[in-house]
């Protein structure tokens, strides 16, 4: 769970565009490190009422992410309200709407450049990850696991797009993209 108070950041951002920028890093970095270790990641994202106390969370926000992870998600994507988006409308480059219409964190861009000062793609980690990508893809066909095959697909679609976005950029439009993409709310 990452979790931002909304109050606080509203102060820097009214628009939370100082979280969205916040979770952006968290859930690129994250997202990078999973895919590392093979496994890829969903969730939900929305703004709402959270209580945190001695290791305990609840609140109406808990819920309605725990839903969007659970029943819209279904990619490795973050799921994002529409309390959320509709609230950050100005830093829309954080944000995809994919085929389907849902809208999510668009994190590829940062985690392909995140280890390059200059924000171009890291090749290792790219081909690494590609390498893992399509074994996955290839063991979950042989294997006719359908729905675990859909998820790298969709993953190495977007992995693919935003790969060439990366390599097509002129140097100063580097991180530029970077620099407005992310995610805040309450529960995320």
């Amino acid at each position: 769970m990452i979790s931002y108070p909304t109050k606080a950041l509203s102060r820097l951002s009214p628009d939370l565009g100082t979280g969205l920028r916040l979770a952006e890093k968290v859930i690129s970095g994250l997202t990078r490190e999973a895919v590392k270790s093979g496994f890829l990641i969903r969730g939900g994202a929305t703004v709402g009422p959270l209580y945190h106390r001695n290791g305990v969370v609840v609140g109406s926000a808990l819920v309605e992410a725990y839903k969007l992870e659970s029943t819209v998600s279904i990619y490795p994507r973050i799921a994002v309200s529409r309390k959320l988006y509709s609230r950050v409308r100005a830093h829309s480059a954080l944000l995809a709407v994919d085929e389907d219409g849902i809208t999510y964190f668009d994190y590829f861009l940062p985690m392909l450049g995140r280890e390059a000062p200059d924000g171009s793609p890291d090749n290792k980690f790219v081909s690494e990850t590609l390498l893992l990508i399509n074994q996955n893809i290839s063991i979950f066909e042989e294997q006719e696991r359908w729905n675990e095959m859909a998820k790298w697909v969709w993953f190495l679609g977007k992995f693919d797009k935003a790969l060439t976005e990366l390599r097509a950029a002129s140097p100063p439009d580097r991180g530029k993209r970077a620099e407005d993409k992310c995610g805040a709310s309450e529960a995320l």
